[in-house]
Parts: structure tokens; sequence; C-alpha cells
């Protein structure tokens, strides 16, 4: 049975796979949904074929063990395992370290098959990673798009079209030509033709969250009056 566990990607926590590992519970009394029958004060009921091997994360205190493993684009960060018996550094792909109960820390190593081995399931349940992207307009319109910012917008319904229920914010941006007042509509319109064209395309209304800054946030800080292309933007994150 596997232990308790965590998995680092690029130095980032992503996922706990106690919660997910309790498919499977020999060792001990189920009812008819699979789940451990338990006692009175809590306690899961065990059977008679119950051994420390068939141990179970949702039923008795197990090991907590972190891996670290590099990021989708190969970078590694570093992770420090503290217990009351001291800390360990995990700072190479796929290290890893084991805390028991007590707090004693032991250290490891895993790498990609044993990884995907063993916990390629949990691994796989996990929700894609969000994803970013920035459309341009042309100078002073709020409908038309720079000509490069349309491969950009295919890009982006091809990764809505890969994700079944997306959470979508759309935050609409100018340079800072015009008075304050004017680039708040017109971000603000900015976006909402970014949505429009979601929706269009098969996007649920309800997924999107639209919102215009104006020119507060510019890309690319200029003084007051300056046509900036960079700036004249919509941005997008899709999780």
């Amino acid at each position: 049975m596997l232990p308790s566990c965590q998995f680092i990607f690029g130095g980032l926590l992503a996922l706990g796979c106690g919660l997910a590992c309790a498919a499977d519970v020999p060792g001990y009394v189920v009812d008819s949904r699979g789940e451990p029958v338990r006692s009175a004060n809590g306690d899961c009921v065990r059977s008679g074929s119950w051994s420390a091997q068939s141990r179970h994360a949702a039923c008795d205190a197990m090991p907590d063990r972190i891996v670290l493993l590099p990021g989708p684009d190969g970078k590694l960060g570093a992770v420090l395992v503290r217990s009351a018996a001291g800390e360990v550094r995990l700072d190479t792909a796929y290290a890893a370290a084991e805390v028991t109960q007590a707090g004693a820390i032991a250290q490891g190593r895993e790498d990609a098959a044993s990884v995907a081995r063993r916990f390629g399931a949990v691994l796989a349940a996990q929700p894609p990673r969000p994803a970013s992207f920035t459309l341009y307009f042309a100078a002073g319109s709020a409908t038309e798009l720079a000509p490069e910012s349309r491969a950009v917008m295919d890009g982006l319904r091809a990764e809505l079209a890969q994700r079944p229920a997306p959470e979508i914010l759309v935050i609409g941006h100018t340079d800072r030509v015009g008075n304050a007042d004017a680039n708040d509509a017109l971000s603000a319109s900015r976006a909402q033709t970014v949505r429009d064209m979601l929706v269009a395309s098969g996007v649920k209304a309800f997924s999107l969250d639209v919102a215009g800054r104006g020119e507060r946030e510019p890309l690319v800080a200029t003084a007051d009056g300056v046509a900036e292309p960079r700036n004249r933007r919509v941005e997008i994150s899709v999780r």
C-alpha cells in the first residue's frame, strides 16, 4: 500500500496523494461502497487478513513521503523538509524524503519510471496546469485584434477545447493615450470583445469573468500620452 505522499513540481507543492489512494482497502471490513467500516470510536475495523503491509492511509498513520519532480519546462526548485528530528533539503530531480510519525527523516530517490509506476494514477488525476494568453489590439480599437494575435486566439480556442470545465479570467488593458476614464471604458470593451469571441466559439458564458484595468497596469512603463502597442492588450488566464 502506498504511503501518504506529496509531489513537489519545480519546488511547488502540487498534490497530496493520501487523499486519492483509497480505492483498494484489503485487510479491512468494507461497506457496499468499498469504504472501510469504522467502529464507534472512529477506528477502521480490520479483517482477519490485515497485516502491517496492508496498512491504509485512510485508517492507519503512515509515513509522509515527499518527492521533488521537475516542472513541465524541466526547471527545478528546492524544498526543505523539516521535522522535530531535523531537516533535509531536496534540490535534485526525484529526490525523496520520508518522515515517520516519530519525526525521523529518511532520504531516498525515485526516478521517472518509479514515479509513473507507483503514483501514475494520482498524477493523471490532477487538473491541467493554468495557461496564460495575451491578445494585442489595434490603436484605439476595442474590436480589432493586431494581426499577430489571431494565431494566439486560435491557440486559446485549442486550449479551451481540451478543458471540459475551464475557469477563464479576461482582463483588458490600454496604453496611456487618452484620459483615464476613456481608457477604463476601452479596456472593459476589449475584454468584452474577447469574451464574446469565446462564447461564439462555444465557451459557456458562466465560465468567464471579465474586467477592465484601463492604463493602470502597463506591460511597458511609459510617460502619459505615449502609444505603446504592448500595452493595448487583453490577458486571459485559463485554469
